[in-house]
């Protein structure tokens, strides 16, 4: 199965197929397409493909999708990095909510309880009638404007269908000749991006500099007692679509650690949580507008390709259900942070998406 065509999935997905996923890694070629029993579980465990919300619950389990069916879906070489961009609809009351919220995460800063807290909203969208079509579509839209993001399509009777394009990797982990490595990233920091073009690297305010260097502390430091070697590299900027970030990569060693764990230690970062993590959940969950559910949780294969691990930050992503789709997007606040530049960064993102779906 190597033709890349939206008929390509519908032949897979055909019939009775509740519970899916559809992947394909950064910079490949590549689409893999599996099928088969979602299991609610307590740890991302044995090989499959995982799926955790931002905060679980009873109501947002981690589910692994144990494979039953796979193929191998050849994608379209050709590359479609800069198109016109779908503005998010102007609403004055979503615009009004955001503000409310931006005053709370910006009275918690002020209090010095939070030194970061990501705020994010959602944006609610119709679906045509061919929901599911559209989604496969978008799915492999998506693959080809964002050839380096990681990029899932999943449905499963817990989680429901989303569909994400993520430029963040949690974890990666490989296992080969009694060797253990893994890389994961710090991802902080937003620019756009004018005509494809990255930002000159004046362009990097203190407020984002700042932001980056946040989650790269962060991430050594929750590294530093479950793996050696640690080393970081960067921060250089990372073009994902129609905005830049700042990235720093983060290789180390693991010994009897696992993605499992790995991904448990580092999971919220500050990157899109805030920090300290469990005071920022606090002031989120009074902020924003609803539920993130799978939003800025995770997703990706675990030991199917070549006994690797590959685990992204749901990002750039939606929730869809029968005739509409909720859309996400977030950025970090500091103090410094003014909301209108936050709210235009939400835009940006959102803007990503619904070109994506074409709607």
């Amino acid at each position: 199965m190597h033709d890349g065509s939206l008929d390509t999935i519908r032949r897979f997905l055909a019939g009775k197929t509740e519970t899916f996923a559809c992947y394909r890694l950064p910079d490949e070629t590549d689409a893999t397409l599996l099928a088969g029993k979602p299991e609610t579980v307590e740890e991302i465990c044995g090989r499959g493909f995982a799926i955790a919300p931002f905060c679980r619950t009873e109501g947002c389990p981690t589910v692994m999708i144990r494979p039953e069916r796979m193929a191998v879906c050849r994608l379209s070489a050709d590359e479609q990095p800069f198109v016109a961009e779908i503005c998010p609809e102007n609403r004055p009351e979503e615009r009004k909510a955001y503000a409310a919220g931006f005053e709370k995460c910006k009275q918690a800063l002020a209090s010095g309880k939070l030194k970061k807290v990501v705020y994010a909203r959602r944006h609610v969208i119709s679906l045509p009638a061919s929901g599911k079509d559209a989604l496969c579509a978008g799915f492999l839209r998506a693959c080809r404007l964002y050839p380096r993001n990681y990029v899932a399509l999943w449905c499963t009777p817990q989680t429901g269908t989303w569909l994400t394009a993520s430029p963040e990797l949690l974890v990666r982990t490989t296992e080969k000749d009694a060797r253990t490595s893994g890389a994961t990233m710090a991802l902080a920091g937003t620019l756009g991006a004018t005509d494809g073009q990255l930002p000159a690297p004046g362009a990097w305010d203190e407020k984002n500099r700042a932001e980056q260097h946040l989650v790269t502390q962060y991430i050594m430091e929750r590294l530093a007692d479950c793996c050696t070697d640690i080393q970081a590299v960067g921060p250089r900027p990372m073009r994902s679509g129609n905005v830049v970030h700042l990235c720093t990569s983060v290789s180390f060693r693991y010994g009897k650690a696992d993605a499992g764990v790995i991904a448990r230690r580092l999971h919220p970062t500050p990157a899109i949580c805030g920090f300290p993590s469990a005071e920022a959940a606090a002031v989120l969950a009074e902020a924003e507008n609803g539920p993130r559910r799978y939003y800025a949780g995770y997703s990706g294969p675990c030991g199917i390709c070549d006994g690797q691990t590959h685990l992204y930050v749901s990002l750039r992503c939606l929730e869809a259900e029968s005739t509409q789709a909720t859309l996400y997007a977030g950025g970090g606040l500091l103090p410094e942070s003014t909301e209108t530049a936050e709210w235009e960064e939400t835009q940006k993102k959102l803007a990503a998406i619904l070109t994506v779906v074409g709607i």
